[in-house]
């Protein structure tokens, strides 16, 4: 930085733009992958994803790995906090 007489913030947006930069012309893509159809109806996705997640607090309750006050680890613990 010295020898080029750059601030950190100049050496640093200079090499950020020297490692984006492309060859004029070359265009990127995007490679894709067909997933085949989905197995579970994505119009209920965080219907899901909150069964999911009762079912884990479930695990982890009847196993005593939760810890005591389960409202600082998730947002749906209304029923939990009677226990803290």
């Amino acid at each position: 930085m010295r020898e080029r007489a750059l601030s950190f913030k100049e050496a640093v947006n200079t090499a950020i733009r020297a490692g984006v930069a492309r060859p004029a012309g070359q265009r990127f893509e995007t490679r894709t992958f067909r997933l085949g159809e989905p197995r579970v109806s994505i119009d209920k996705a965080m219907q899901l994803a909150a069964q999911l997640e009762d079912e884990e607090i479930a695990r982890n309750l009847a196993a005593r790995k939760w810890p005591s006050c389960a409202s600082r680890h998730t947002r749906r613990c209304s029923q939990l906090r009677s226990n803290c």
